[in-house]
């Protein structure tokens, strides 16, 4: 079958280029793609001169979902609507396969992403959702949530009594939804704009950063700038042997109060990507919540109906501004 993908050549130059896929696995269409900050990066050319030497040509997106247009396996059949795994398991031996860097493959970052006419991806890496739906292609944000529980979890970490989660992007969305759905306990946002912090108006409270003096158990980095500020703070509202979770992704070296931390006794926890369980686990969640689906629709800052190469190009340069996601729908897009 041949196949159409867009490959970034250099930041903010896409090139539309033919490869052959065979018939010997199940092949998908992408209905529904989200752009990533990751992905916006490498678009950019915001990724140092020699990861970009090394990583381009790249075809970008690993968030998205799509539809069985052929299938030679009993689990799936034409017409499903999937879910698209970006990680690989590779030669990893160990459970949590997402943090073997060296034995796993990430799409869009070690090797090609989902921004292609059709996907050919190993069966493990698909799974069957209920329906298709726009904000549903941002399934790899919350399944990285999910994986941030699970984490806690596993330290013995589940019992919350108040959380605050600084940021008011993507991630603090999913963050906010399926830790209310779970814990069910009380919610704060934190953010530096009111017009931002307006749209979670399903948690407890909202406060400007400098003006956030409150005490929690929990607190969620999910920002990835401005850490060391960000830090502080949070050292200084989380309570006796409280945690600070770290989902933001920082390149940059910072520093941090290490006294303070050790007197009240502070646990630190860093979570990033997941595994193929914690999308199933979030897919479970949402498709079983209609608090979460509800307000999952809100994650949707701009859908794109791409029809050309310039409505790719006009999606990723929007992206910059939008707070939430921007999802590119490719039901439409004629390929050059």
């Amino acid at each position: 079958m041949i196949n159409k993908q867009i490959t970034l050549i250099s930041p903010k130059t896409f090139k539309s280029e033919t490869n052959l896929i065979d018939n010997q696995n199940v092949i998908i269409k992408p209905k529904y793609l989200s752009i990533c900050q990751a992905d916006l990066r490498y678009y950019n050319g915001n990724r140092p001169k020699e990861i970009l030497k090394n990583k381009l040509p790249l075809i970008l997106i690993h968030e998205g979902i799509g539809e069985v247009i052929y299938s030679n396996n009993i689990n799936f059949n034409i017409g499903d609507s999937v879910c698209l795994i970006p990680i690989l398991k590779n030669k990893s031996t160990i459970n949590d396969y997402n943090y073997d860097y060296l034995n796993t493959l990430f799409m869009s970052s070690n090797i090609n992403g989902f921004l292609q006419k059709y996907i050919q991806t190993p069966n493990e890496n698909l799974i069957k959702i209920k329906e298709s739906k726009p904000q549903y292609a941002t399934f790899e944000v919350g399944s990285v949530i999910m994986q941030s529980i699970r984490r806690l979890r596993n330290f013995g970490l589940q019992n919350f009594n108040k959380i605050a989660i600084i940021g008011t992007g993507s991630m603090a969305f999913w963050s906010a939804l399926l830790y209310k759905e779970i814990f069910n306990c009380k919610i704060d946002i934190i953010g530096n704009h009111i017009e931002k912090l307006e749209k979670f108006d399903f948690v407890d409270g909202c406060y400007l950063f400098n003006e956030f003096e409150n005490k929690y158990d929990l607190i969620i980095e999910a920002v990835g700038y401005n850490s060391d500020i960000i830090f502080d703070k949070a050292i200084k509202n989380l309570n006796n042997l409280g945690i600070l979770l770290v989902l933001g992704i920082n390149e940059k070296l910072i520093q941090i109060n290490m006294r303070k931390i050790m007197e009240k006794g502070i646990t630190i926890i860093s979570s990033h990507r997941s595994i193929k369980d914690d999308f199933i686990n979030c897919i479970n969640l949402v498709e079983n919540s209609k608090y979460i689906q509800n307000h999952l629709t809100k994650i949707i800052s701009e859908l794109i109906k791409a029809k050309n190469l310039s409505d790719i190009n006009l999606a990723f340069k929007k992206c910059k501004n939008n707070q939430f996601k921007t999802i590119i729908s490719m039901e439409g897009l004629i390929y050059e």
